[in-house]
């Protein structure tokens, strides 16, 4: 929600996202009107929008008119997009694009109805968090999302910004292992930290998909996130391009002899 409910913003992020190299741009989707209780919805927040919390959320959240404008300004620059979907309404909007993927934040792990409908009415590629979770949570999802064609598994930690101490990079390694037994699994890392280490890591671990928070401004009165990258002074260009240059570090996992190898020392 960092482009604060302006279509206009948005499509300068996704910009800057397209030219910084990222394969997809993700966005999120809530209905407040049901998502929150009324106790929430009437509490005193300030925000441009008005003075309730209810006004502040709904002011973040993008019309069907302005997705599809959203929509289609990323095809016209050629870049993918999916959305975090928190209830089932949001689900049925942001399903009228036929997304090639959907995400199930770690903040909604609790919310076994919603996962329910969820299973109940899409079976194509989807993303979980597994913020504040337990190895419980990651046995409750491969049994409830097992007829969704691919499943990443986002190793993530709740907390913003995330302690070099607590990003838990070794967890990826588990999830890869669990791939090999359960072939939907795609590992990944959803990066809460500072910096680009441990989303280099990621990729030695096992790590297929990395999700990075971004942003363009800051306003005073909106909820945001420290561990989130620049995009107008290019640092979050610079983290991509670790990114890509960690993955050409990995290569493959297959030993083989390199056209730029050479013995040093010949015996003849």
């Amino acid at each position: 929600t960092n482009h604060f409910g302006d279509l206009k913003l948005l499509l300068k992020m996704a910009k800057l996202i397209k030219e910084a190299g990222a394969d997809y741009i993700k966005i999120q989707k809530r209905d407040p009107n049901t998502f929150y209780n009324n106790k929430e919805l009437s509490r005193f927040y300030y925000s441009k929008f008005g003075n309730t919390f209810s006004e502040y959320r709904k002011g973040l959240e993008l019309t069907l008119d302005e997705l599809k404008e959203f929509d289609r300004y990323c095809k016209k620059i050629k870049i993918k997009w999916f959305a975090t979907v928190l209830d089932a309404e949001s689900f049925k909007i942001i399903n009228k694009f036929k997304p090639s993927l959907i995400k199930i934040p770690s903040t909604i792990s609790t919310y076994k109805s919603f996962h329910d409908y969820i299973s109940k009415h899409y079976s194509g590629p989807i993303v979980v968090s597994t913020g504040f979770t337990s190895k419980k949570y990651v046995d409750y999802i491969l049994n409830k999302f097992k007829k969704n064609k691919k499943l990443y598994l986002l190793q993530c930690t709740s907390s913003y910004p995330t302690r070099d101490q607590d990003c838990n990079i070794g967890v990826i390694s588990g999830y890869r292992d669990l791939s090999k037994k359960y072939q939907q699994i795609i590992p990944g890392f959803s990066s809460h930290d500072l910096g680009s280490s441990a989303s280099i890591m990621s990729i030695a671990a096992g790590a297929r998909m990395i999700e990075k928070h971004v942003f363009y401004e800051t306003k005073p009165w909106a909820h945001f996130d420290k561990n989130a990258l620049n995009l107008k002074n290019g640092e979050f260009k610079k983290f991509v391009d670790s990114i890509r240059n960690a993955e050409e570090i990995y290569g493959n996992e297959k030993k083989i002899k390199l056209k730029s190898e050479f013995h040093k020392y010949n015996k003849k």
